[in-house]
């Protein structure tokens, strides 16, 4: 069963900062949601992946490396994965 660990940051109106545990390994993969934007990060494979869930709702087109907004994601959820792996 997934595991949901309520956040301890109040993110941004209309944006979400989660953190699951994911049940296939029992390692934390990480989310942030700012309007049509979502980033992850999965520690058990050390990636990052950031979807725009306006053109792109099924997540199948990573844009990390080519969307402007990838740097300004990762350090909103960047915290957050920092606390949780001391």
């Amino acid at each position: 069963m997934t595991k949901l660990i309520k956040p301890e940051l109040t993110p941004p109106h209309g944006s979400h900062l989660k953190s699951l545990l994911v049940k296939e390994t029992d390692k934390p993969a990480y989310y942030y949601r700012e309007g049509r934007w979502k980033v992850i990060y999965r520690q058990e494979e050390d990636t990052w992946k950031l979807y725009d869930l306006k053109e792109d709702p099924q997540e199948k087109n990573n844009r990390i490396d080519s969307a402007p907004e990838t740097e300004r994601m990762k350090q909103a959820l960047q915290p957050r994965v920092d606390r949780e792996h001391l």
